[in-house]
C-alpha cells in the first residue's frame, strides 16, 4: 500500500517506460490513455492501515471506499486525508 498524490491534471498520455512493466496484458502497453502523474509520498507495505481501523473512526464512516467499494482508487476529502495522515504520523512517530 502506498500513499500517493496527483501531481498533474488528467491528460491523454502514453505510459512511461517505468510504468509499462506493471501492465498485466502486453496489448495495453504503449496505449494512449487518460492518465495523471502521481508521486508516492509514503510506502505503507509493512504497516498498512486496515479497513476496520478506518471504519471505527466516526468521522470517516462516509468515505467513498465504504459506500462504493468496487474500485481500486478512491478520492478522499481534505478533512479525511488530515485524519488518515495523522494516523500515519502516529505510526511513524511510534517507530522512531
Amino acid at each position: 500500500m502506498h500513499a500517493c498524490i496527483c501531481i498533474s491534471d488528467p491528460k491523454y498520455l502514453v505510459d512511461s517506460p517505468r510504468s509499462a512493466k506493471h501492465w498485466l496484458y502486453s496489448e495495453d502497453k504503449g496505449q494512449i490513455r487518460l492518465r495523471v502523474r502521481i508521486r508516492r509520498i509514503l510506502k505503507l507495505v509493512n504497516n498498512p492501515i486496515m479497513r476496520e481501523e478506518l471504519k471505527n473512526i466516526p468521522a470517516l464512516k462516509d468515505m467513498k471506499i465504504f459506500r462504493q467499494p468496487q474500485g481500486t482508487n478512491f478520492p478522499v476529502s481534505r478533512y479525511e486525508w488530515e485524519i488518515i495522515s495523522g494516523l500515519i504520523k502516529q505510526r511513524l512517530d511510534s517507530k522512531a
